[in-house]
């Protein structure tokens, strides 16, 4: 009996390693999706604006354990968010 289970698990395996080498071959994988982000982007809105900033200033000098901490504007993973953040983050845009 284990025997047979051990044949099928084969036959299964071996036809879903031809089926996964056939969309690779003849381009049947679904496509790639680019995916745009920056640090800044803490909205998550597709740009670094003045909205991102605003965002930024109402969590400065939070830390991981307050209400308003938002771990997207701790850019260097410090757990509170500091001027440090910003300086990574904004790095000579004034908005």
């Amino acid at each position: 009996m284990k025997t047979k289970f051990s044949i099928l698990f084969l036959i299964l395996l071996a036809a879903s390693l031809i089926v996964s080498k056939k969309a690779l071959l003849f381009g049947e994988c679904p496509p790639r999706v680019t995916v745009y982000w920056q640090p800044c982007d803490i909205d998550r809105d597709r740009d670094c604006d003045r909205n991102d900033f605003l965002l930024f200033t109402q969590v400065l000098g939070q830390c991981q354990d307050g209400d308003n901490y938002n771990e997207l504007a701790d850019a260097n993973h410090d757990g509170c968010v500091t001027a440090a953040d910003q300086q990574i983050l904004f790095q000579g845009n004034h908005y």
